[in-house]
């Protein structure tokens, strides 16, 4: 998973979600991890604390391995 600012008052950083699915492409475009696909899920934390702590809720929810936030 990773958590970034996107729909929010301040700086927005869509890219950051953009960049994880194009990495979780390339990742699987060869051959994966181990022979396993890549899943990148992203969460959009609006640039406050309750939409973080709504993406960590999600992240346990989806038992996610890693979260890379911004």
């Amino acid at each position: 998973m990773t958590i970034a600012s996107v729909n929010t008052e301040g700086p927005p950083f869509p890219m950051i979600h953009e960049t994880a699915k194009v990495f979780e492409k390339w990742v699987n475009d060869n051959g994966g991890i181990k022979g396993r696909p890549l899943e990148v899920i992203t969460c959009d934390d609006r640039g406050v604390a309750p939409g973080a702590e709504d993406c960590a809720r999600q992240a346990v929810q989806e038992k996610v391995t890693a979260v890379v936030g911004s």
